[in-house]
């Protein structure tokens, strides 16, 4: 039996089945992560939807629900139209970033923690960019997964450090954006972003580092 449904959703990968074909995986507010397929042909509305069904747009789906296939969309439309984020390259790596990294945290749903993303995606896109943006959000992320390395600094190095030895360097980049959220250079950002995927990697399996890294790091080594 087919069932017909409706939600939003947040796209966190879009990739090519075959041919015609493509399977996204999002982040939805009613069902958490889910993976849904799509048709696309060249068509002017076809092409449209595979625009809207990109990462890290938000759009609200219908789709048919079957239990032997993913769930086929049947229509999409934009939920929030990002006004800066596509035209802004440091922008739209950091949104590309932080979706990859959800899509390897997230599963469960969770209302709050959907509109506390929306929130942020807006954030973004509509102030001036903040280049400790994409920190403060694994730092939020960490805690939501339940791997939080504790409330005394002295006490969250020390976590950092059961991964491997800090050198001096990097435990005093580190306090630092733990003191007051921010970083001083693009060498320190960089340090600090390493450091938080270790400790992210070596808490949660199936953690990979994102792909999108290399993209981040081209567009902040210009």
């Amino acid at each position: 039996m087919t069932k017909r449904e409706k939600d939003i959703v947040l796209v966190l990968r879009n990739f090519r089945y075959r041919d015609n074909r493509f399977i996204i995986d999002v982040f939805s507010k009613k069902e958490g992560k889910i993976s849904l397929g799509f048709t696309a042909s060249k068509r002017a509305g076809s092409a449209s939807k595979r625009i809207l069904l990109r990462p890290p747009n938000w759009v609200e789906i219908e789709y048919l629900k079957s239990a032997r296939f993913h769930p086929k969309i049947t229509g999409v439309r934009p939920v929030w139209v990002y006004r800066s984020l596509h035209s802004d390259l440091r922008k739209s790596a950091v949104a590309l970033f932080i979706t990859e990294v959800l899509h390897h945290i997230l599963n469960a749903p969770d209302i709050k923690l959907f509109d506390n993303l929306l929130l942020m995606f807006k954030n973004l896109d509509e102030k001036n960019f903040n280049p400790d943006f994409h920190l403060m959000f694994l730092k939020e992320i960490t805690a939501y997964s339940g791997i939080w390395p504790g409330d005394q600094e002295n006490g969250i190095i020390f976590a950092f450090e059961k991964i491997k030895p800090l050198t001096r360097k990097e435990k005093q980049v580190l306090q630092h954006f733990l003191r007051f959220g921010t970083t001083s250079s693009h060498e320190e950002r960089r340090l600090t972003l390493k450091l938080w995927l270790d400790y992210l990697a070596y808490h949660l399996e199936g953690f990979r580092y994102p792909k999108s890294l290399e993209i981040y790091n081209e567009v902040f080594d210009r």
